[in-house]
């Protein structure tokens, strides 16, 4: 690398520790402000021997369908497989870049084969084959901003960018590695690295949009004080039962619904964006069929969701089971919750 800036030479990481302390939690909102964890690893950890068998993350396929369902203890034996194999190739404290589509628990398992592991896990947003150079531009700079070790993908993913390599054999220097790939008994082969809260989890790049794509470091530290900030904020009981669509590799959708289900114990179903997209309806008819009592999204989703949704389609939910609406990750327009709020309010069975 000789002298080149890279993200991790450029941020210095902040363990957030006296913040941690000063952060008051009422013990009685969630079980696991009693475990007081120190790591992600050690809320895993604590969410697989205290409810093994209950369901963690349900993927709807086409927004619509469950998928791809695991439980606590399925998803944990999914990650430290993936985890034992990055440790079989020293990825501890290295970078592996997260190449999922947005189908599929596969993002999610990899991701936490990460934080377990102590590999520096770097969620990226899949190219987009209609702008495959611009897209593809962006992906190579983040690999070789963060210094990329492996790149996390699927099988499918690696069939398919034989022939992106053929465009930018550039690329052929870092290995892919198909997680699906990965027996589930290699679990077993899984040793607990030491992690602190100084540790790196995940690298956050910005878009890109205006300029080279930027990574922010996040510490265990830092992620493990956001999630009991959401706690105190959203106040939700473990079990409780949630859904979203947001992208998986944004900070939303990563920190607020994968991390938090893990961290609060709740039963998550996920869809993709591009099912929302689509048919906002099926975001509101899965909160009203999963009985969900929390969701969120952008102030866009709300607006698409009041102009998009017909009467007919409205008089098919049962909205009452909401007690946690959230906004964020662009400006939130009053007019937008009021019209959502006018048209979606009274929709109780």
């Amino acid at each position: 690398k000789g002298d080149r800036d890279t993200t991790k030479d450029r941020i210095k990481t902040d363990t957030r520790r006296d913040r941690m302390e000063k952060l008051h939690v009422d013990e009685d909102i969630n079980d696991i402000v009693r475990a007081r964890p120190e790591t992600l690893l050690d809320a895993f950890k604590y969410r697989v021997a205290t409810m093994p068998d209950e369901t963690a993350y349900v993927w709807m396929n086409d927004g619509e369908r469950p998928g791809d369902t695991a439980t606590f203890r399925e998803l944990w034996t999914r990650a430290t497989a993936i985890a034992h194999e990055l440790q079989r190739r020293k990825m501890e404290g290295r970078s592996a870049v997260l190449l999922y589509s947005f189908e599929g628990l596969g993002f999610i398992t990899a991701f936490w084969a990460c934080i377990i592991s102590g590999t520096v896990a770097v969620p990226t947003y899949p190219p987009d084959p209609t702008r495959l150079h611009r897209s593809m531009g962006r992906f190579e700079l983040i690999l070789s901003d963060c210094d990329c070790g492996l790149v996390l993908t699927t099988t499918e993913i690696v069939k398919q960018m034989a022939d992106v390599l053929e465009i930018f054999p550039s690329l052929r220097r870092y290995e892919l590695l198909a997680t699906d790939t990965i027996d589930p008994a290699l679990s077993a082969r899984f040793v607990e690295p030491r992690i602190a809260r100084s540790d790196v989890a995940f690298l956050q790049y910005t878009s890109g949009s205006t300029g080279s794509p930027k990574g922010v470091m996040v510490t265990q530290g830092s992620l493990l004080f956001n999630e009991f900030a959401i706690l105190n904020s959203f106040r939700l009981p473990e079990r409780a039962t949630a859904c979203g669509w947001l992208p998986l590799y944004h900070d939303m959708g990563l920190i607020g619904f994968v991390v938090y289900a893990i961290f609060g114990g709740c039963h998550m179903h996920l869809m993709s964006p591009i099912s929302f997209i689509k048919k906002p309806f099926r975001w509101l008819k899965l909160v009203s069929d999963t009985r969900s009592v929390a969701t969120g999204g952008p102030n866009f989703a709300y607006e698409l969701c009041t102009r998009k949704i017909s009467d007919e389609q409205a008089a098919q939910l049962d909205l009452s089971c909401l007690s946690l609406l959230f906004s964020g990750a662009e400006p939130v327009r009053p007019s937008t919750i009021d019209n959502f709020i006018y048209k979606f309010a009274d929709r109780k069975s």
